[in-house]
């Protein structure tokens, strides 16, 4: 990657919630990996129930909108996906902090299994009962997060021997999905790839620039602090009226004849206890 005019091959800190989710995604595919080896029959049972599959999220199985991500086809699919995240994710989260970063993450993996399901209502290309997996969206997410804000920046993309712009990169992606959703995918989940570039695209316009989560808190606490305001005004209200209507009520003068012996009119009234 680029830091200024300098090109350095030096890998970002590997900690934090990409640290996290790296592993948690090489345990997942270790275990459907020892699944795979047995011929076990629960593999397949596990693809279908935590899959992306169309037909089931529709049906209310919304958790595969998020499990689909944690599921891998093969080792190079899994190195693939991770090294992006590490590679960039691991800048982002250093520069935001790990609340917005893990919003971008499933915000692109979300966004893409949303726009999958859609696509698979319409009948192209996705098939309403084909699974899904994989974090590419995710991944492709991140890209063009890291695009959007590191642009300029020069990066290393293996086997191009020379480095190319982020912004690039990101813009020959778009065009390589694009081909492959008009293609039919070939068994690459094209579509994802595109939904999960424009939510990571979207989430830097619309959050990070704009601060559209700030935004959204203070419209959310005005809002609330208006209520309360309200509900004040009309208890005092309430309350001026009542205290109306009794200064209207004459007071009646108890009959001499009731008063105790030695009192008079005036002076019935018991002292005051503090």
């Amino acid at each position: 990657m680029q830091r200024g005019t300098e090109v350095t091959l030096s890998f970002p800190p590997f900690s934090g919630m990409v640290k996290r989710l790296v592993l948690i995604n090489a345990a997942i595919y270790l275990l459907t990996l020892l699944l795979k080896v047995s011929s076990s029959p629960l593999l397949d049972r596990l693809m279908l129930i935590f899959g992306l599959v169309p037909s089931q999220v529709l049906s209310g199985r919304i958790w595969q909108l998020v499990t689909y991500s944690f599921l891998h086809a093969d080792l190079l699919h899994l190195l693939y996906n991770m090294l992006v995240l590490w590679m960039f994710g691991a800048q982002l989260e250093s520069a935001w902090g790990r609340r917005r970063f893990l919003q971008l993450y499933f915000v692109s993996l979300t966004g893409a299994a949303v726009i999958t399901v859609l696509m698979a209502l319409a009948g192209v290309p996705v098939r309403m009962h084909t699974p899904t997996i994989g974090a590419s969206g995710a991944a492709y997410g991140i890209l063009a997060a890291f695009a959007a804000v590191y642009g300029e920046r020069r990066i290393i993309v293996f086997p191009l021997p020379l480095p190319l712009k982020a912004k690039h990169w990101v813009v020959f992606l778009v065009f390589v999905s694009l081909i492959g959703v008009v293609e039919g995918g070939g068994g690459v989940a094209h579509v994802a790839h595109l939904a999960g570039l424009l939510f990571g695209y979207l989430y830097v316009v619309f959050v990070v620039r704009r601060g559209a989560g700030a935004s959204f808190s203070e419209g959310f606490f005005g809002l609330r602090n208006a209520y309360y305001r309200w509900k004040r005004r009309r208890t005092a209200k309430k309350f001026e009226v009542y205290m109306q209507q009794f200064e209207k009520q004459p007071e009646e003068e108890p009959d001499s004849a009731s008063l105790p012996p030695g009192k008079k009119n005036g002076e019935h009234r018991g002292p005051w206890i503090n």
